[in-house]
């Protein structure tokens, strides 16, 4: 993993663990953890949640933000079952049920994706205790047809798998729609402003800590992509939406310059290119995660 900020943040995380363990106050220290989106290469984070949860930090950060494929992840993580996380990503997502690369209809079959995180293999997020979390988890989204980026904060299992389903529903390559309170929604990497500002700027933290769950150096869309939003899918993007889409590489590198450059405290963990977005083949996913869960408990040693 790349590592990019201020180790101030690593420092903070481990003094609240310690104070929390010893049992004296620590509201003063309000870490905000971030986690994004990027499908397969979500598994640059996925090794960091579960080194946190074997390391004792899942109630360090005050709120955990979750874009995309970094929503389920954090959903596992604070419920305390981050053991599903490396399995989920080696085993049903590299499912042909999950994904397919060249169906440019549903490319990503969001319904399969859902009935497994309900528990039909045996791996359901457990809303009750994640409700029961000190962590409040805040699911970020793109609006359909402005682009513009929402924050929930769900407080119903219904409304929490209302607002995933939302988070996980790529834009232009799923078939179904995703709506809260008769609004459709998407999911929120294809946002402008850009999600992770609003994440960040809703949140009052101390401290702040992202995981990009993408490779450092990736300022645009490939000409393929391009294409295949602005000629192939462009009837089943809004305008807005397709704009974000376009240009979400870029918005993703400008926020990570900004708040390095204004945040003393903030620090950003790229992944190691070793992950494609499509990726199928379980045996490099969970190497990758491997690898992640490994730099994590170095770092943290």
């Amino acid at each position: 993993m790349i590592f990019e900020g201020s180790h101030s943040v690593i420092d903070a995380i481990k003094e609240k663990k310690r104070l929390i363990e010893a049992g004296k106050e620590h509201a003063h220290i309000r870490p905000l953890l971030i986690c994004g989106g990027g499908l397969m290469k979500g598994v640059y984070g996925a090794g960091g949640l579960i080194a946190f949860d074997e390391l004792g930090y899942r109630e360090v950060f005050s709120v955990a933000g979750g874009i995309s494929s970094g929503v389920p992840a954090l959903a596992y993580f604070l419920s305390g079952d981050a053991r599903h996380i490396a399995s989920l990503a080696k085993d049903e997502s590299c499912s042909p049920k999950f994904l397919h690369p060249w169906d440019y209809k549903n490319t990503v079959n969001i319904d399969y994706f859902l009935d497994v995180l309900h528990g039909v293999t045996g791996k359901p997020v457990d809303f009750k205790k994640l409700s029961k979390s000190p962590v409040r988890l805040l699911i970020a989204v793109s609006e359909y047809a402005t682009a513009k980026a929402r924050l929930f904060s769900p407080t119903t299992k219904e409304q929490f798998f209302d607002t995933l389903a939302a988070s996980i529903s790529i834009p232009g390559v799923v078939s179904r729609k995703a709506r809260i309170d008769g609004v459709r929604y998407v999911d929120g990497a294809s946002t402008y402003p850009y999600a992770m500002d609003e994440l960040y700027e809703a949140v009052d933290a101390t401290h702040v800590l992202v995981l990009m769950n993408q490779d450092k150096g990736v300022r645009r869309s490939s000409y393929a992509e391009y294409v295949i939003n602005n000629v192939f899918l462009q009837h089943r993007m809004s305008k807005p939406l397709r704009y974000a889409a376009n240009r979400r590489h870029a918005y993703r590198e400008k926020f990570a310059e900004r708040l390095l450059s204004t945040d003393k405290n903030a620090a950003v963990v790229w992944g190691d290119g070793s992950i494609s977005s499509y990726e199928k083949d379980s045996a490099r996913i969970e190497s990758a995660i491997e690898r992640s869960r490994q730099w994590w408990h170095t770092l943290l040693a």
